[in-house]
């Protein structure tokens, strides 16, 4: 979830988004921010509002392609 005071460091990707910390002013390092774009100021993705939903079915298949990363992230 991204909340609004989060938004100045976040950027969107095609699959993701990216929240990077102001330490090093990493959230200003075209290294790092590569082709993503910053998301508006005041954006916010949470549950209540997120229009991007799974079925059971496409977690699963998600939880089943991915077993061997979770939690070695």
């Amino acid at each position: 979830m991204i909340s609004a005071e989060d938004a100045h460091y976040t950027y969107e990707y095609p699959e993701h988004f990216k929240i990077l910390p102001a330490i090093h002013n990493w959230c200003d390092s075209p290294e790092r921010i590569k082709d993503g774009k910053r998301v508006p100021e005041g954006f916010v993705y949470e549950s209540d509002s997120n229009t991007e939903w799974m079925s059971i079915e496409e977690l699963r298949q998600w939880i089943d392609d991915n077993r061997e990363k979770v939690g070695n992230i």
